[in-house]
């Protein structure tokens, strides 16, 4: 590349990208303000709804993220106390939960904290995500309030204190996030010379389930056509009553000769590969597999992969969904109740985790099955085991050994 060329990207560079105070600027503050999102949250909620696919893997993360409850972990006695208080008055988990399952099925959610006359914060509800219609923003990208449209109503504008907003994995600071199951939902766009766009691959799959069924029900009732030659519309009248008249079996004589075609679906054809496709694609889409459930689910290379990527991905979601309680919902509480420099929130410690649910509840089938499939690991598989009374030696795992003959057989008779 020459110094001409490279001159020329510079200098095309700094008309985008303009440097103030150490910050960088993009795009000027116009951009910010006239985008919408590719797929309506209105919609985004209408496929999580109907589509099992996409309710599995949403309430299933939305589950794994969440757990059962908030664990407070705090120096400070009284501000441990005050915050399980609030999260058991409020319902604060619960609401998360909601709030949670929003994010991934739409990208965005929002939380309104509100106040009563002597409780400057007294809970949190959610905000209908449809009704957010605009994210103000300065030209820096910093959102400065959301603008809530409600029909018959004015605009309403929220200040970014009261709102709690999460935000499922922007990419390139973009102004509204993409669903969990975004490549399924948007509609695709193909230039080969003519641009068109393409329906939504969901919208696609729906219409093939659809066709689908016509295909079975042309297997089991194939359409028949009777030609009658030369006939007058009165008698193709008479012999259409007498056909849908007849029993089963019954013979009909007529003194016109007539043939008879059957249009029937080619027992031939093959649609295992394309329908197997498509769980492919959801799955990848998702980025969630419902075989995970499933006891077949057994290879080792696969579900090690699986659960890697899994927990991965949960786990960056669960540290993000507690660090926007923790800085959002539980330093305000404790500003507003004597906490109020940084240093003496700093001296708090404040930890905040998730419960988990009890491993040692499930049953040992299930136990299996959550260990070939990847969700649990070989350790916690093994203490669940063992407290249920397995004798467990390193020689369980070689199959050569007695001992794994033992723990066989002690399984299968659990």
């Amino acid at each position: 590349m020459s110094w001409r060329e490279r001159l020329k990207i510079r200098e095309s560079l700094s008309r985008i990208f303009k440097v103030e105070e150490g910050k960088v600027e993009v795009g000027g503050n116009s951009e910010w303000n006239i985008e919408e999102p590719v797929v309506s949250f209105e919609k985004c909620i209408y496929y999580y709804q109907h589509d099992p696919r996409i309710k599995l893997a949403v309430d299933s993360y939305s589950e794994l993220i969440m757990g059962l409850d908030f664990v407070i972990n705090c120096k400070d006695e009284n501000a441990t106390k005050l915050i399980e208080d609030f999260n058991e008055n409020t319902n604060s988990h619960m609401k998360f939960k909601g709030a949670v399952t929003t994010m991934l099925s739409c990208g965005e959610s929002f939380m309104e904290k509100y106040s009563e006359s002597d409780n400057p914060l007294a809970g949190i509800d959610e905000i209908d995500v449809r009704t957010v219609a605009d994210k103000d923003r300065d030209k820096f990208g910093n959102v400065l309030k959301y603008v809530q449209k409600i029909e018959g109503h004015d605009p309403i504008d929220l200040r970014t204190g009261k709102v709690i907003n999460l935000q499922l994995n922007p990419v390139t600071r973009e102004k509204w996030a993409k669903p969990l199951a975004y490549p399924l939902l948007a509609p695709r766009e193909l230039n080969t010379g003519y641009d068109r766009v393409l329906q939504a691959p969901i919208e696609a799959m729906w219409e093939i389930e659809d066709n689908m069924k016509s295909i079975f029900n042309n297997y089991a009732e194939p359409q028949e056509v009777y030609t009658f030659e030369g006939a007058s519309k009165d008698f193709l009248k008479k012999m259409k009553q007498k056909f849908k008249e007849r029993k089963r079996g019954e013979k009909i004589f007529t003194d016109r000769a007539f043939t008879k075609d059957i249009h029937e679906v080619n027992p031939q054809a093959k649609f295992k590969d394309f329908t197997e496709h498509l769980d492919m694609m959801a799955d990848l889409s998702t980025q969630f597999s419902p075989q995970i459930f499933s006891a077949e689910f057994t290879a080792r290379a696969s579900s090690e992969t699986t659960d890697s990527v899994i927990a991965r991905k949960v786990k960056a979601l669960r540290r993000y969904v507690l660090w926007k309680y923790k800085m959002e919902l539980c330093f305000p509480l404790l500003q507003l109740n004597g906490y109020e420099s940084a240093d003496a929130l700093n001296k708090l410690e404040l930890e905040i985790t998730i419960e988990e649910p009890e491993v040692n509840a499930v049953s040992i089938v299930d136990a299996k099955d959550a260990y070939l499939a990847g969700v649990i690991s070989r350790d916690d598989y093994r203490n669940i085991l063992k407290k249920r009374g397995a004798d467990l030696t390193e020689d369980t795992d070689n199959p050569q050994t007695e001992a794994y003959r033992n723990i066989s057989e002690w399984l299968t008779k659990k």
